[in-house]
């Protein structure tokens, strides 16, 4: 049945209340993020699944191509929504949890690295990686540094620096994987694993770490991605200079 993108609408964030609401460059966040997703090639429909109607409502009505789900708080993270969802359309091939508070993921980089000719595989769990542009995002604790293997399978996630020295020291900058915060759920591990953020340890409040705990991989793949998602106020002017710039220089 194809590709749908779930964007988790939360409005009440416990750092940053009503983020999705503020504005950068002069849009809102959520307007921005919808957009962006709207231009992915590979993508079939749109959901936005929030805990708030009113607000779901109203952004399908001024974005024409959106459908609106309604999710209840029971939920343990953003991309939990997307098994919520597909309880109730269950006939879809892959459900891609957009994060809603990354406005300056670059779709035109998107469909460069996720065109038709990927082949996604039914029995693994897809998302993405960056590389670290400057020292400040490396060692702060809201950007998640990535461990995988040879063959880009992800081992771990943590918001502290990992690798490191012996001596504790940081290697070189490039060294580091930095998570793009999308992820690719193929019908096969919702339909063979259920629920796969329940029965799991939170490790680290990154709700990957969740993944590690089951007998399935889940694979990288490498974009080009200068931004971040909006956890505090703070970072607003921070994005918007980057956007500007185009470039971190370290």
């Amino acid at each position: 049945m194809g590709t749908v993108a779930i964007i988790p609408a939360r409005l009440t964030s416990t750092r940053f209340p009503y983020k999705l609401l503020h504005k950068l460059n002069g849009k809102r966040i959520i307007d921005h993020v919808i957009e962006n997703t709207r231009n992915l090639e590979f993508v079939d429909s749109i959901i936005i699944a929030s805990d708030d109607k009113e607000f779901a409502k109203s952004l399908c009505e001024k974005h024409k191509f959106l459908n609106g789900y309604h999710i209840s708080d029971d939920v343990l993270c953003g991309s939990h929504r997307s098994y919520k969802y597909y309880l109730e359309e269950p006939d879809y091939d892959f459900y891609i949890s957009i994060p809603a508070d990354e406005p300056a993921i670059d779709s035109t980089e998107l469909n460069k690295v996720l065109n038709k000719d990927t082949k996604l595989s039914m029995n693994e769990i897809t998302t993405f990686y960056t590389k670290f542009y400057c020292k400040e995002d490396l060692s702060s604790p809201l950007s998640c540094k990535i461990v995988t293997d040879d063959k880009n399978i992800m081992i771990y996630n943590s918001r502290n620096v990992v690798p490191v020295n012996k001596d504790g020291s940081y290697l070189s900058l490039e060294k580091y994987k930095k998570h793009v915060g999308i992820f690719i759920f193929p019908n096969d591990i919702f339909f063979n694993y259920g629920d796969i953020w329940k029965h799991t340890v939170d490790i680290e409040s990154l709700e990957q770490n969740r993944f590690m705990q089951h007998p399935f991989d889940v694979r990288m793949i490498e974009m080009k991605h200068i931004g971040f998602g909006i956890d505090v106020q703070e970072q607003i002017n921070e994005l918007e200079f980057r956007i500007k710039k185009g470039v971190i220089v370290s």
